[in-house]
């Protein structure tokens, strides 16, 4: 007998590392979602977005999502109210400006 190597890959937060866990039909727990490939099925996809998750090639739980989600509304709220300090402008020295020529 020889034994294969075989990875598994479980599903988790890529910011938080949260995993990701399934309700086990048969006996009410819940179990980790432990994948062969590294490939999510689309099935599982739909599953996790139902539950708040987002699933893309980079998967976020619940929580970063709405983390993520505030703070890109704080971004916007900030910029529609302030100044954005790139558009202010910049005073350069002028070639050979502020050079001491001894």
């Amino acid at each position: 007998m020889s034994l294969l190597p075989r990875t598994f890959y479980v599903v988790g937060c890529d910011s938080c590392g949260t995993t990701y866990y399934v309700q086990n039909l048969e006996d009410d727990t819940e179990d980790e979602l432990t994948l062969a490939t590294s490939e999510l099925p689309e099935s599982w996809a739909r599953c996790m977005t139902s539950e708040g998750w987002i699933a893309t090639t980079r998967h976020l739980c619940p929580n970063c999502v709405k983390a993520r989600g505030d703070s890109f509304i704080e971004r916007l709220e900030l910029e529609r109210t302030h100044m954005p300090l790139f558009d202010l402008p910049v005073r350069r020295p002028a070639k050979g400006e502020g050079t001491d020529p001894s």
